[in-house]
């Protein structure tokens, strides 16, 4: 069990990783002029955001098949 604790406490600290930097390609998004340069960083920051999702998913199949 304590290694399920470690992998989830690892999943945690990479799903507010990738929310960081979804935060970060989205504030360089509303500063840029140029529409196309702001339309792929906001499609990288739904990606991240997708993706920490994706890890959040994980880590709570891990949790159940753990308390089985």
């Amino acid at each position: 069990m304590l290694l399920v604790v470690s992998m989830l406490e690892e999943q945690q600290s990479r799903v507010e990783e990738y929310l960081q930097r979804a935060a970060m390609l989205r504030a360089l998004a509303a500063e840029t002029r140029y529409p196309e340069v702001r339309q792929r960083l906001l499609g990288l920051a739904a990606s991240f955001e997708r993706l920490a999702d994706q890890v959040e998913q994980w880590g709570k199949t891990l949790l159940a098949t753990a308390a089985d």
